[in-house]
């Protein structure tokens, strides 16, 4: 699938994509997109708000950014628990991890944002309804309206407490939730491309990602990965999902420390050319991943789609996409997405 247009968005998911396109025609930047398309994927899978996130951008006027809001071990403030022994049956709150979407989200809205959080929220509110869950609506509305704060509320630090907790088996403390921050310009500029590093953690959930890419009508481009795991936690109260990406405390094995970041693929780019960024791509995979296909399409001689379709090939992905910037005044965005 390829279109043209003066702005351009696309998504893992349809109604994911229709958020992101209502931004930019409201006038909201690439990353304003990123956000509406976050939050509509929040309402639509109630994994995504305590999985991780990671946003690009780069462009005129705004440089190149990167927001990492992969999830952090818990245990803060906790003593070190005695661990669990080599065989020994590993309770599912002990992979319960701490999340810092909503930290990501809002530091790389406050760095490009334009669209108030109340109204690129609204959009994730709405499909949260439509999927009958009101209490993940109602939370959505409350991070649009106060941010970060909404994660150190009892209202949602107590359910989980209660599933990822010391009395369930599990490392969640009250602190977590209270020093939990995503980094800022954590990113890796190689030849003829703009990513995250990556340095992934070894957990038993097989993450099922949501790919956003955006170009607004300045020219600045914008991916978002976000990604959920299907077998996570439920959390029924918030009606949300705990993903299983902690790294259990083991007997006579130095612990991962309490508040460490613990990474995981994120599959999304931002294509150079002599340092100008020309294109934002993203992979439907929980694989790493390589985007040097597309970066050197040109001089392989070979489409976009023709190259999405060989990095698809290459870790047997669902799908690719990207989102292409023209050159000169009166450019248009084109938007191709390759599906397996």
């Amino acid at each position: 699938m390829t279109l043209r247009a003066a702005v351009g968005a696309v998504a893992s998911d349809a109604r994911i994509a229709e958020a992101a396109m209502a931004a930019l025609q409201r006038g909201g930047t690439a990353v304003d997109a990123c956000i509406s398309a976050w939050f509509a994927a929040v309402g639509v899978f109630p994994g995504v708000l305590l999985g991780p996130l990671h946003v690009l951008v780069a462009g005129p006027g705004v440089g190149a950014h990167a927001t990492d809001g992969s999830v952090l071990q818990p245990g803060r403030e906790a003593q070190r628990p005695r661990g669990f022994r080599e065989g020994e049956e590993i309770p599912d709150a002990a992979w319960v991890c701490v999340s810092s979407s909503v930290h990501a989200m809002t530091a790389a809205h406050a760095q490009n944002g334009r669209i108030s959080l109340p109204e690129l929220a609204s959009a994730g509110a709405k499909l949260a309804l439509s999927e009958g869950a009101k209490e993940r609506a109602k939370l959505i509305r409350r991070i649009g309206e106060v941010g970060v704060i909404a994660t150190r509320e009892s209202a949602f630090v107590r359910p989980l407490l209660d599933v990822g907790g010391r009395p369930s088996g599990g490392n969640l403390t009250s602190a977590d939730f209270e020093q939990a921050a995503a980094i800022t310009t954590r990113s890796e500029a190689t030849t003829g491309m703009l990513r995250l590093r990556e340095q992934p953690v070894d957990s038993p959930a097989v993450l099922e990602p949501v790919i956003a890419c955006a170009c607004d009508v300045r020219g600045v481009l914008a991916a978002m990965h976000c990604a959920h795991d299907p077998k996570g936690l439920s959390v029924a109260p918030l009606e949300l999902e705990a993903p299983r990406l902690a790294v259990p405390v083991r007997r006579g094995v130095p612990r991962v420390s309490p508040g460490a970041y613990l990474p995981v693929v994120a599959p999304i780019a931002i294509m150079l050319e002599s340092s100008v960024p020309w294109a934002a791509a993203g992979v439907e995979t929980h694989r790493q991943v390589d985007l040097e296909p597309l970066a050197s399409s040109d001089k392989a001689g070979l489409t976009a789609e023709q190259s999405l379709r060989a990095v698809i090939d290459s870790v047997q992905a669902r799908a690719a996409q990207a989102v292409i910037r023209g050159g000169g005044a009166n450019a248009t965005v084109r938007i191709v997405r390759v599906i397996a």
